[in-house]
C-alpha cells in the first residue's frame, strides 16, 4: 500500500441533513486502485477532543504528584535536617553539648552536620577547660585570701606585741623610776633608824636613872608621866624601831630585786 493521499474535507447531503466527512484515499499496489475510507468529521473530533482532555487530566494529576513527592523530598532532605540543625544551635546557646546530628548523608548538609558536632565537641572542651581554669583561679584566690589573712592576723598580733611591750617598757620605765624614787627616802630613812635606834636606847636609859635617883619627882612630872604613858612608850619604842628596821630592809630587797630584773632584760 502507497501511502495515503490527503483528507478530503466534503460535504454530504442526505434526507435534508448535511453531514461533514472525512475522506481517505490510500493508493493500493498492484493495480492502479485506491481504498476509500469515509467517517463523519463530527466523530473523529469528538475522539480527539476526549484524547486531549485525558492526557490534559492525566498530565495534570502526574504534575501534582511529582509536586508533592518533591515537596515531600525536600522535606524530608532539606526542611528537616535544616530542623534538626536549628533546634541542635538552640541547644547549644543553652549550654547543652551532647549534640549528635547525623553525618551518614554525603551532600552539603552531611558536611554541615558534621562541622557543627565538631564545633559543638570544640566548644565543649573549651568550656570545661574554661571551667578549670576558673576553678584554679577561685582555688588560687582563695589561698591567696588565706594566706593573706594569716598575715593580717600575724600582723595584728605582732603589733599587738609590740604595744603590749611598748606597753610593758614604759611600765618598767615607771616602776624603775618610782623604785628609785622611793630608794633614795628609803635608804635615808634606814640609814637613819640606827641612829634613832642608838639615841632611843639612851634616852630610856637617861629616863630610868632619873628616876633611880628621883623616885617621887614633883606633882606636874608625874602627872606628865601618866598623860605620856611612859611605860608604854619604854616597852613599845623598841619594837617599833625593830618593826621599822624590818620593812625597810624589805623595801629595799624589792627595789634591789627589781633592778636586777631590768638590768638582765636589758643585756
Amino acid at each position: 500500500m502507497t501511502p495515503c493521499l490527503p483528507y478530503l474535507d466534503k460535504p454530504f447531503t442526505n434526507i435534508g441533513v448535511s453531514v461533514s466527512l472525512r475522506i481517505a484515499l490510500p493508493h493500493l499496489q498492484g493495480p492502479d486502485w485506491y481504498f476509500v475510507t469515509v467517517y463523519p468529521k463530527s466523530l473523529l473530533s469528538g475522539e480527539a477532543w476526549d484524547m486531549a482532555q485525558f492526557i490534559l487530566i492525566a498530565g495534570a494529576v502526574a504534575l501534582l504528584v511529582e509536586v508533592l513527592l518533591l515537596l515531600s523530598v525536600l522535606h524530608q532532605q532539606i526542611a528537616k535536617p535544616l530542623q534538626q540543625l536549628t533546634a541542635a544551635s538552640n541547644e547549644l546557646a543553652d549550654g547543652d553539648f551532647a549534640i549528635a546530628l547525623d553525618t551518614t548523608r554525603q551532600d552539603e548538609l552531611g558536611g554541615l552536620a558534621s562541622s557543627f558536632n565538631s564545633m559543638a565537641s570544640q566548644l565543649k572542651t573549651s568550656f570545661i577547660q574554661l571551667e578549670q581554669v576558673n576553678n584554679a583561679l577561685e582555688l588560687r584566690v582563695e589561698e591567696r585570701t588565706t594566706t593573706l589573712q594569716k598575715t593580717l592576723e600575724e600582723l595584728r598580733r605582732t603589733q599587738t606585741q609590740m604595744i603590749q611591750s611598748e606597753k610593758m617598757s614604759a611600765l618598767r620605765q615607771l616602776v624603775a623610776d618610782v623604785a628609785h624614787e622611793i630608794n633614795n627616802p628609803v635608804n635615808f630613812i634606814h640609814g637613819n633608824l640606827i641612829h634613832i635606834e642608838n639615841y632611843a636606847q639612851d634616852l630610856l636609859k637617861f629616863i630610868q636613872l632619873y628616876q633611880s635617883h628621883y623616885p617621887n619627882p614633883v606633882a606636874e612630872i608625874q602627872t606628865e608621866a601618866k598623860e605620856l604613858d611612859l611605860e608604854f612608850i619604854r616597852d613599845d619604842l623598841p619594837k617599833m624601831l625593830s618593826s621599822m628596821n624590818i620593812g625597810t630592809n624589805r623595801i629595799r630587797q624589792i627595789v634591789r630585786s627589781h633592778n636586777l630584773k631590768v638590768d638582765n632584760e636589758t643585756k
